[in-house]
């Protein structure tokens, strides 16, 4: 990945371009009159080679020494990429990449995020927002979402809505602000998680549950009530959109200190959530399901541990109860109802997919000017709409 450079005349930039995370590789640019001085510095190639004779596009393979040249270093690769930039290949890992900026910012380089070597050539305004989108997508369908924005796919719809008012058509070009205004829950769930949070009394599985959606071993399980203390959480996907689970403390009136502060946590958690799962099972009282019904109007209420005696039973009158929530039985022990959990999930959250190349808004400031637009066009202001949408692009 080749990015243009920084104002050369006054500092030289040392800057990550792979988004942060676990990784296999991650690459750091150089970039500045003092790049290939720097980068000489702290790397020993492994063959006699002058780092600064290397031609554009060289791969020189070698090992980092850092600043104080010590002898055992991090074999990486290195790549002059243009006169005065460089690009380093290291491992993945966040000290790794972290010793080697250290070391460039001890030379006098100036640590730079991303974005500043992001701009290329002829790309617009939202090509540009769509790459630094790209960057942070922590799923494949997440990314090629924004891949397909990148390509103008946003870009189209919005000159269509703007033929649409120079053919002072407004009310076609009002439908088309509305249908982009109506995807905002999704775009701007592309790279940000949506927040689901597993509430409900002590001790009915909430940490066995979410280790299940997770299909790894996150939360502790035990069987002692109140064994969660505080907030854990962990990122997966479901159907492609990256969410947050989150496993909370049993809710109850706790004598103990530590537990109520375990509660508040969680009670803070639920307050933003983009949805609570409400996990009970057979044994909780029918005032406790009422009570969380009134709190929770909007959740999904999962009966646990459908696998012990009288549970269909239970689960049966529970559904009837049940006016406006969905309710699913699960049992982590033998793995029942959690492929149906996950749909219901994604009905809540998802609900139908869009195509995969539609226009999709996918940051707060298009959604913005999409709503200030549709304000516009209402007072039939074309003028105005036709600037605030040109914003965009």
């Amino acid at each position: 990945m080749t990015a243009s450079s920084p104002d050369r005349s006054s500092a030289t930039y040392v800057m990550r371009l792979t988004p942060p995370g676990r990784a296999a590789i991650a690459t750091i640019l150089v970039s500045g009159p003092c790049a290939v001085e720097a980068v000489s510095r702290c790397f020993r190639p492994q063959k006699e080679l002058a780092v600064e004779t290397a031609a554009v596009g060289r791969i020189v393979y070698g090992t980092w020494c850092g600043t104080d040249s010590r002898p055992a270093g991090e074999e990486l690769v290195v790549c002059r990429v243009d006169a005065h930039e460089w690009e380093i290949h290291c491992h993945g890992g966040e000290a790794a990449v972290r010793a080697i900026i250290d070391d460039l910012v001890a030379l006098q380089c100036v640590e730079a995020t991303w974005p500043l070597g992001a701009v290329s050539q002829g790309e617009t305004q939202l090509q540009q927002q769509a790459r630094l989108a790209m960057s942070a997508a922590s799923t494949e369908l997440a990314a090629l979402r924004l891949l397909h924005q990148y390509n103008g796919a946003l870009a189209a719809e919005l000159y269509k809505t703007l033929a649409a008012i120079d053919d002072e058509d407004l009310l076609t070009a009002q439908q088309l602000v509305r249908e982009l205004s109506r995807r905002e829950p999704l775009g701007l769930h592309l790279v940000t998680p949506w927040q689901i949070v597993l509430a409900g009394p002590p001790n009915v599985g909430k940490s066995s549950l979410i280790n299940a959606l997770l299909g790894y071993e996150r939360s502790l399980v035990y069987d002692q009530p109140g064994t969660t203390r505080d907030v854990v959480q962990a990122n997966t996907a479901i159907r492609g959109w990256p969410v947050t689970l989150t496993d909370t403390a049993g809710l109850r009136h706790a004598a103990e200190s530590l537990e109520s502060i375990g509660i508040k946590h969680a009670q803070q958690q639920i307050a933003g959530a983009d949805l609570v799962l409400n996990v009970i099972d057979v044994h909780t009282s029918a005032e406790a399901v009422t009570e969380y019904q009134r709190q929770w109007p909007a959740s999904i209420l999962v009966v646990n541990k459908s696998d012990l005696p009288r549970a269909t039973e239970r689960v049966s009158d529970l559904t009837a109860a049940e006016t406006s929530r969905r309710v699913i039985a699960t049992s982590t022990l033998c793995g029942s109802g959690i492929d149906e959990l996950m749909e219901a999930i994604a009905a809540v959250l998802i609900g139908d997919e869009l195509p995969l190349a539609c226009a999709l808004p996918f940051l707060s400031e298009h959604y913005r000017v999409l709503a200030e637009t549709s304000t516009l066009l209402a007072a039939e202001d074309s003028t105005a709409a036709k600037l605030m949408l040109r914003s965009l692009l």
